[in-house]
């Protein structure tokens, strides 16, 4: 018998039990925040991918490319995902090979910055991609620009959030609106570097949501704009993706002109029935025990009248 379901014998014992009125208080306590803590352990890393076109559109040439992802919960760049396969990112650019990042700074934090310190002319079109996992919620945003970060070299690039029924968003966390056109969702077997590059270099393809196309409202670093752009039903460990054009609504913003693919992909996160059966054995056990003291204090009013 696994540990859990010893734990929740154990406890409709202590329930049904008068025997153990007087340390039932106690094991109802660690009961309860056993079930809030092991709620978070039992949760697994979920792969998240993500990506798209960059273009120097900058006055000058430039010597590095950045991106910031945010979430949260912890983003881990290195290692190997549940998948098996390594996590990571790289930056394509025309007549190189795929370049691996410079450093990666705050990794296994809630904001991980990916950078690459390579020669980026005027107008040079380029791509990149990023494999990372994510403590169990479906939630990331984030940026894409060269230096200075949060000014006109800023590149139009969007996160999400997957709720567990299935709800999408779409999110911003950029101080501009956000325009995105020809939004496609696709449920693929597989979410690897091969299959993200194909996604955002090849034709479109896919699936409508909601909507395929809309504004989504500015944010922050800290508070990303949101738009619902969707739902699916989701079993734990499917994946999902999306491919669509963004561009900036604010053309002072930046000085990145027209549209680029950007492409989002995630491992659904929904949790696990030992989660929630664990959660659910901790409310049983408060109304068990709320009834056994209802029971008492009317057993003992009758004996005094």
């Amino acid at each position: 018998m696994k540990p859990s379901a010893k734990r929740c014998l154990f406890l409709t014992r202590c329930i049904t039990d008068q025997a153990s009125a007087s340390v039932f208080p106690s094991i109802l306590l660690s009961v309860i925040v056993s079930a809030f803590i092991t709620g978070h352990a039992f949760g697994k890393e979920r792969l998240i991918t993500g990506g798209g076109n960059i273009k120097n559109d900058a006055k000058s040439d430039k010597t590095d490319y950045h991106i910031e992802i945010t979430s949260d919960t912890n983003i881990r760049f290195t290692g190997v995902g549940p998948d098996g396969k390594m996590l990571g990112a790289f930056l394509s650019l025309p007549g190189m090979p795929n370049l691996p990042p410079t450093r990666i700074t705050g990794d296994n934090s809630f904001d991980v910055t990916v950078e690459w310190d390579v020669s980026i002319p005027i107008n040079q079109s380029g791509s990149v991609i990023y494999r990372a996992v994510e403590e169990e919620k479906n939630k990331y945003w984030g940026r894409s620009f060269f230096t200075p970060a949060h000014s006109s070299t800023d590149q139009p690039i969007l996160g999400w959030d997957v709720t567990l029924g299935g709800d999408i968003f779409l999110l911003n966390s950029y101080t501009s609106p956000v325009h995105f056109e020809d939004l496609r969702f696709q449920r693929p077997s597989e979410l690897t570097f091969e299959y993200m590059s194909t996604l955002i270099n090849g034709p479109p393809s896919g699936f409508p949501g909601l909507v395929s196309s809309g504004d989504v409202p500015a944010g922050t670093s800290l508070v990303p704009g949101s738009l619902f752009v969707g739902n699916f039903s989701l079993n734990p460990g499917d994946y999902l993706s999306a491919r669509m054009a963004t561009s900036f609504v604010d053309v002072t913003f930046s000085d990145s002109s027209g549209s680029v693919t950007t492409a989002l992909g995630h491992e659904s996160g929904i949790p696990e029935p030992s989660t929630l059966a664990l959660f659910g054995t901790g409310t049983l056990a408060l109304l068990g025990h709320s009834w056994y003291r209802r029971r008492r204090v009317t057993s003992r009013n009758r004996h005094s009248s």
